[in-house]
């Protein structure tokens, strides 16, 4: 949906030229800035994981090409967002956008110029109608674009909508002023005793303590609360104790949000798309010393 629907399709339909390159590298990384301003690019799309392999090695661009840039797919935190913006240039029109194969891809994204103060804020929609399941803030979406259903499968059809509402799988929050924010997704949720943790939000506090590269937060399975808050975070040096970690989260964190225990890797498991592998992260914990 990210590469064919949202960037290829357009870009053809729009008589555009289109640029497919090798599948991204190391190299490319080391050289991205080199690279835009080679190809004369003004647009392309990103997904979280590849600045954290462009930011730390490659020159910014310098012609003054790209009017915009897209990141899908994933989370993007805050301090990401502004590190991207910085490196882009303050021309550059740079938007976290909210997407689904289900309804063609891209449906939403803050509007131009507005600045992204808060992580998964994607804006009111386009040419769409958000809804929140107040039973279990499932993010419902109608639109013309959304799909009809899917193919020779009636069951899972009827599962996938609410009327004429399509039901996302994600979880999230209506805020008046700034539309849609996105809360993670339903099946990643976190139950402590009844109390429901977004593991995105804890992710955010994480990345903001220093020499945090990567961080992925998910259940552990407890006798007495049903489910506790863990982390696996990846650091750029020496990482410091759990207690150290606790006391930076409860600087913002509610207590039952704040992990129990924390997990200290090389790299954290993700798809091609940049998504988190919660499945896998299991099996590359590593106890703390």
């Amino acid at each position: 949906g990210h590469g064919l629907i949202g960037n290829s399709l357009p870009a053809l339909y729009l008589g555009c030229d289109l640029l497919i390159e090798p599948a991204f590298s190391t190299e490319m990384a080391q050289c991205f800035g080199e690279f835009l301003d080679a190809r004369g690019i003004t647009f392309f799309s990103s997904v979280p994981s590849l600045w954290s392999s462009v930011l730390p090695f490659a020159a910014p661009p310098i012609s003054k090409k790209i009017r915009s840039a897209f990141c899908a797919s994933a989370d993007l935190s805050v301090a990401n967002w502004k590190s991207v913006k910085n490196w882009l240039g303050s021309q550059v029109d740079f938007r976290n956008v909210y997407g689904i194969t289900e309804a063609g891809s891209w449906i939403s994204a803050l509007p131009a110029g507005v600045e992204y103060r808060e992580p998964g804020l994607v804006g009111s929609g386009w040419n769409c109608e958000f809804r929140i399941d107040p039973a279990n803030q499932e993010i419902l979406v109608k639109a013309p674009y959304v799909m009809r259903g899917y193919h020779s499968d009636p069951i899972a059809t009827e599962a996938a909508f609410s009327g004429d509402f399509l039901r996302t799988g994600d979880l999230g929050r209506l805020d008046p002023e700034l539309g849609l924010q996105l809360l993670g997704r339903s099946k990643d949720q976190i139950n402590r005793g009844g109390l429901k943790i977004s593991p995105v939000e804890v992710e955010e506090r994480l990345r903001a303590y220093p020499g945090v590269m990567d961080c992925c937060v998910f259940a552990l399975p407890d006798p007495i609360a049903g489910q506790v808050v863990a982390a696996a975070l990846v650091f750029s040096g020496k990482h410091p104790g759990s207690r150290e970690l606790k006391d930076f989260c409860r600087e913002t964190l509610s207590e039952f949000k704040i992990p129990e225990k924390f997990y200290f890797v090389r790299e954290i498991p993700r798809s091609s798309r940049g998504k988190v592998n919660r499945s896998e992260i299991f099996g590359l914990l590593k106890k703390e010393p």
